[in-house]
């Protein structure tokens, strides 16, 4: 591969994504865009947080977009195991790739549980000036020893959506006009998921943006390492 298309891959996939999510996390995470829309959607649901067990944004998409993801999940494995004993030479080829997606979506989740245990920021839903109980504090302020735990940073239920977008990657490892197509489903399903939670107050518009973040660039690292020795990039 020649350093010169390296570069043109590496500036398209690692470069301009973190810019275009980098500069919109600084805006809400640091310049009060998140605090804007949070009180915004408070207040439209009469100064409480009315959606929060609503049958769509609870149960059907919280509770039921959880199953759909570990369903998926669950039948990407079922679809390697047949790759994996079958002699067909057809879907021999599939087996990398299928590794690839199962690799890359499970360990974007993980790794969005992990960093809501560090960060240990709050919910709008916890906060004072949203009905809660504590005050704010930053993702580089100090917390309060006697503070409660936080868990709400980034957005874990987000993460079981746009962990799909390394489907993006896996289409370019087999199919690769269909991989806009598979980029659109994970951004697609992240969205609704990202939308319902901050409708419940149980996430920033920031969080998302900081969990589609670590999904991006969790699967297109696992690209990278997938296709180091072929010229894929």
């Amino acid at each position: 591969m020649l350093h010169s298309d390296k570069s043109k891959f590496i500036k398209h996939h690692l470069v301009l994504p973190l810019i275009a999510l980098t500069l919109p996390f600084l805006y809400f995470m640091f310049l009060g865009g998140d605090s804007f829309v949070a009180t915004k959607i408070y207040a439209l649901q009469g100064g409480e947080w009315a959606l929060n067990d609503h049958w769509v944004t609870n149960n059907l998409i919280h509770k039921g977009g959880k199953y759909l993801s570990t369903l998926t999940v669950v039948a990407a494995i079922i679809l390697y195991m047949y790759l994996l004993v079958s002699s067909n030479d057809q879907y021999i080829k599939w087996r990398k790739p299928f590794v690839y997606l199962i690799l890359a979506s499970l360990t974007s989740a993980t790794l969005v549980s992990l960093l809501k245990i560090i960060t240990n920021m709050d919910c709008p839903w916890n906060l004072i000036q949203f009905g809660g109980d504590r005050p704010f504090v930053g993702l580089i302020e100090m917390r309060p020893r006697e503070m409660e735990n936080g868990k709400c940073f980034p957005a874990g239920h987000a993460s079981s959506g746009y962990a799909w977008v390394s489907l993006y990657f896996f289409f370019r490892m087999t199919i690769p006009k269909y991989r806009w197509l598979g980029l659109s489903c994970g951004l697609f399903t992240g969205l609704i998921f990202g939308i319902s939670q901050q409708l419940r107050g149980a996430h920033f518009v920031s969080h998302d943006i900081a969990t589609l973040s670590v999904c991006w660039i969790t699967a297109l690292l696992f690209y990278i390492a997938f296709t180091k020795n072929t010229n894929r990039l």
